[in-house]
């Protein structure tokens, strides 16, 4: 039997969005959108569901939180019609249960509607450790028609149509695609990128998506004319990859990014490389308080010199990057009783130097394989940095490379 509140737990693992995609709009959905996406029939089966539960008369509507709610308020229309407030979590349900294959149940979903996520904390209960989670694929949901439109005021003053344009577009699959989830909010608000994203899905659904806009109270000019060249830049981490500006992906559309995945190049899958991920680890970022109070130590820059000559490989960096975010924190050492001076911070970190990773903090492991070879460039680079460059880098690397091998 269908467990509703966890349709992660069934159908194949999302494709992993690109680390990091430029070119144009044709090439990311030949490439990876198409891969990503519900098959037609799916789609569509949850998009009739979608709109014969909002044509019901009593039935409960989920619409995206207007200001002064919270998820899983509940409201009601002037007509006394019940709205029950939502974040972005509905879209990711129906896309992984879509995408899983799944059919909508014959009941209707009025009796499964109490197990659709309403509040991405639930999100992340009801499934963060299966498979299927576009989220943490590296993908963010986004919409053609805004979830949200302006102009419709209060929801108290809602006539029942107001209601279900709002549900349909809250919960339709033809409502939705995917970006990578680093640059995810920007790009996907683009119209340009939505209008090319709405022309491929008419080519895709056919009649069946006019209709959709039509019940979803679409505006004239709220699409625009598709741009299938327009030239996009997306990446699923949090800090942009520099190129030379021609089409790239570096991670492959079938590689798959799911719980079972720590570590994709020792289980054979595709995976970043080490140089894409090392430039993200070298990008600017603000040190953190670690490496702030460490720099106080009189002796700070030979003991900098030590750790770093003293074998530099991806875990001594791996292991410098952990303690300095975690043990050597300011704030941890504090809580856990210890003088928060530079002599201690240092003692700390020379102590976790062999340590990388713990029990505890298994998701580093993967990253120090990932991490391997160091490139000799940016070990020189590295080999000349300060204790405040050390702490620049950390933060990067937790930013950037260790935030794809983990992305939630």
């Amino acid at each position: 039997m269908m467990d509703w509140k966890k349709p992660l737990r069934t159908g194949p693992p999302i494709p992993a969005a690109p680390v990091h995609f430029q070119g144009s709009m044709r090439q990311f959905m030949d490439q990876h959108l198409l891969h990503a996406i519900p098959r037609v029939e799916h789609a569509l089966a949850w998009h009739e569901a979608v709109c014969l539960h909002a044509r019901q008369p009593a039935s409960r509507l989920l619409v995206r939180a207007t200001p002064g709610f919270k998820q899983e308020d509940h409201a009601a229309t002037a007509n006394g019609r019940l709205l029950i407030m939502t974040d972005n979590a509905p879209p990711w349900w129906i896309h992984a249960t879509c995408f899983a294959g799944s059919h909508p149940p014959s009941t209707g979903l009025d009796t499964i509607l109490d197990d659709v996520w309403c509040w991405m904390f639930r999100a992340h209960k009801g499934g963060k450790r299966f498979p299927g989670n576009a989220n943490r694929a590296g993908w963010y949901v986004a919409h053609i028609l805004r979830a949200k439109p302006p102009g419709n005021g209060a929801p108290e003053t809602w006539d029942d149509r107001t209601a279900e344009q709002r549900f349909i577009r809250n919960m339709s699959p033809l409502n939705q695609f995917l970006v990578p989830k680093g640059n995810g909010q920007d790009v996907g608000e683009r119209p340009a990128v939505i209008s090319t994203v709405a022309a491929l899905y008419k080519e895709r659904f056919g009649d069946v998506f006019g209709r959709f806009l039509s019940d979803a109270g679409a505006q004239p000019g709220e699409l625009r004319a598709a741009e299938w060249n327009q030239e996009v830049e997306m990446y699923s981490g949090k800090k942009q990859v520099a190129t030379g500006g021609k089409p790239v992906s570096t991670l492959h559309p079938g590689a798959l990014h799911t719980e079972t995945v720590r570590c994709p190049a020792v289980l054979g899958q595709t995976a970043p490389e080490p140089s894409t991920l090392w430039e993200l680890a070298l990008h600017p970022a603000k040190p953190l308080p670690a490496s702030l109070l460490m720099a106080k130590h009189p002796e700070a820059q030979a003991m900098t010199r030590q750790i770093l000559n003293d074998g530099l490989t991806s875990a001594r960096i791996v292991a410098i990057t952990n303690a300095m975010y975690n043990p050597c924190r300011p704030s941890n050492m504090k809580k856990s009783g210890l003088p928060v001076t530079a002599e201690q911070a240092w003692r700390i970190l020379v102590q976790r130097l062999d340590y990388p990773h713990s029990n505890r903090q298994s998701k580093w492991r993967p990253l120090v394989h990932a991490l391997e070879p160091i490139p000799e460039s940016v070990r020189d680079q590295i080999q000349r940095m300060s204790i405040t460059d050390l702490g620049s880098l950390a933060a990067a690397v937790v930013n950037g490379p260790y935030a794809l091998m983990v992305a939630e």
